[in-house]
């Protein structure tokens, strides 16, 4: 991560990751994913600018917010 914009993650001491988080400006923008240690339960939540929301109301946000991270699995409606 740089300035404060990237992706963060953190790994369990087995090597396994737990999350995966963007960031923007130090905040949590967009998804952060989780796992357990085995690698699996992902666990999805969705931030705009450090503020949690539905995934429902991020992927809307998306249409009009070309800054927010874009996943190609997940495509808007």
């Amino acid at each position: 991560m740089e300035h404060g914009v990237g992706v963060h993650r953190d790994w369990y001491d087995n090597g396994i990751l737990s999350q995966e988080l963007d960031a923007y400006k130090g905040l949590p923008n967009g998804r952060q994913k989780c796992w357990d240690e085995n690698g699996e339960f992902p666990l999805e939540t969705y931030y705009i600018m450090g503020k949690k929301v539905s995934r429902k109301k991020y992927l809307e946000a998306c249409k009009t917010d070309p800054k927010l991270p874009q996943y190609p699995e997940e495509k808007s409606a």
